[in-house]
This record gives C-alpha cells, structure tokens and sequence, in this order.
C-alpha cells in the first residue's frame, strides 16, 4: 500500500509540476516560492493532525463519510476547473490549482505512511521543485502550450476517483 500510495502522490507532484511551469522562468520562480509556502503549511498540518490522532484513529478519520465526501468534491471541482481554464479565451492561471492540495493522494499516504516519512518526502519534493525554478531560463509557453499540463492535471484528479475503492478496502 505504502508503495502505491507514494506512486499516487507522484503523479499529482508532476501535476503540479506542470502546472507551475507553464510560464516564463520568472514566472515559474514566484508561482514556486508561493507553491512551496503553501505545500510546506499543508504537510505540516497534516503531520500533527496525524501525530496528534495517531496511525489507529487515521484510518478512522479517513474512511469517515464526511471526509471522503469533500475529498470527492474537491476532485470533482478541480477536474471542472480544468476543463474551464482549458477552454478557448480562458487563460486564467492554472497554476493557482496547485494551490489547492488534491485530496487523494494525501489520504493515501495518511493511511499507509508515518508522519515523519511525509514530510520528509515533502520536503525533498518542495527542494526538487525550487532547485527546477531557480535553474529554469526560457522565455514562456504559447498560449495553446497550456494544453497538456491542464488535461494532465484534470487526468490525475479523474485518477482519485478510482482510488475511493481502494481507500475503502
């Protein structure tokens, strides 16, 4: 589970990834240093909830309806989000979805991983992400250039929604 788990949380680092990149370098740099700050809060709570509740009462915090519910919800809008950005005349940032952490892959860690392994896997992802901006030199995207990173983006949170058996099991 713990493998697959990390697998997951991959899949939605390159979403983001992505997302982030689209855009001059100067660009990628301010939208990561905001995307770090973000991350790093959102890990951090995370890890003392779970250190708080414990590795028997996340599993129940998890499987409870209310929080798969909203967890379904956020995927569902973020997938609608992208269909709306993707569409002709809407060049809103995209990048401002990676702001909003994916439900998904976290439960999955949550569930089969131990808080310090988190964060430190967050951490060294937040490293890996800057080290990229910081290093990054071209010009910007063209418009339709932005194509791929919302349709991978939207792909991965359809992805969540054939997670929900797994979670369950």
């Amino acid at each position: 589970m713990t493998f697959f788990a990390v697998t997951v949380w991959i899949v939605f680092c390159a979403r983001d990834y992505r997302l982030l990149d689209a855009g001059s370098a100067a660009e990628f740099r301010r939208r990561t240093r905001i995307y770090t700050r973000v991350t790093g809060i959102f890990v951090a709570l995370i890890c003392t909830l779970l250190a708080a509740v414990g590795a028997a009462g996340v599993r129940q915090l998890v499987l409870a309806p209310p929080v798969l519910t909203i967890a379904v919800i956020i995927h569902v809008l973020a997938v609608a989000a992208c269909r709306w950005l993707g569409k002709p005349g809407n060049r809103a940032p995209a990048w401002i979805l990676t702001l909003i952490p994916s439900p998904a892959p976290w439960i999955l860690l949550a569930a089969s991983t131990a808080p310090s392994f988190i964060f430190a896997s967050t951490l060294v992802w937040m490293a890996v992400v800057s080290v990229a901006a910081q290093r990054s030199v071209r010009e910007g995207l063209a418009s339709d250039e932005l194509d791929f990173p919302l349709s991978f983006a939207s792909w991965s949170n359809c992805l969540a929604f054939s997670l929900v058996p797994l979670i369950l099991q």
